[in-house]
C-alpha cells in the first residue's frame, strides 16, 4: 500500500449506502484506498490483517452491533489505536454520544452527511490520532 494514501475500511451491510460513501470519498480525494465490508465479522477479519487508517462504521450490521465492533477496534478507551467514524442510519444524539464515549472519533447521521463532510471528518480523525501518538512518543 502507498504510504501517501489514506486507507479507509467502510463496514456497512447496506450495499447502496456503503458504495455511495465509497464513491463520494473517491470524488473528494484521489488519496484514498477504500475497502468495503458487509458484516462485522468480515470487517474485523480484514482489519486484523491489513493496515487501515480509519474505519467508517454503521451501527446497524447484519451479524453484530456496531458497538461490539467499535469496542474490538478500540478496547482501551484511554488510548484509541484506530480512527473510527460512526456513520449510521440511526438518528439518536444519545447513541452518537455513546459511540464517542466508546472510542469513536465522531458519530454522523447518514441523511445529513455529505461525502465532503465525511472526508473532512476522516482527515481530522486520522490527524488527531497521529498527533496523539506523537505526543506519547515524545
Amino acid at each position: 500500500m502507498n504510504p501517501d494514501r489514506t486507507t479507509v475500511l467502510i463496514i456497512d451491510g447496506d450495499n447502496e449506502e456503503r458504495q455511495y460513501y465509497a464513491e463520494r470519498l473517491k470524488l473528494c480525494s484521489p488519496d484514498y484506498t477504500i475497502f468495503e465490508s458487509t458484516s462485522a465479522k468480515m470487517g474485523l477479519g480484514f482489519f486484523s490483517s491489513n493496515p487501515i487508517d480509519c474505519v467508517v462504521l454503521e451501527l446497524v450490521l447484519p451479524d453484530a452491533s456496531g458497538f461490539e465492533v467499535l469496542l474490538k477496534l478500540n478496547p482501551d478507551l484511554s488510548r484509541p489505536k484506530t480512527a473510527v467514524i460512526v456513520l449510521t442510519q440511526l438518528n439518536s444524539p444519545s447513541l452518537f454520544d455513546l459511540a464517542v464515549k466508546n472510542g469513536a472519533h465522531s458519530a454522523l447521521h447518514k441523511t445529513t452527511t455529505s461525502g465532503e463532510i465525511l472526508h473532512k471528518t476522516i482527515l481530522n480523525a486520522v490527524l488527531s490520532l497521529r498527533t496523539d501518538r506523537n505526543k506519547k512518543i515524545d
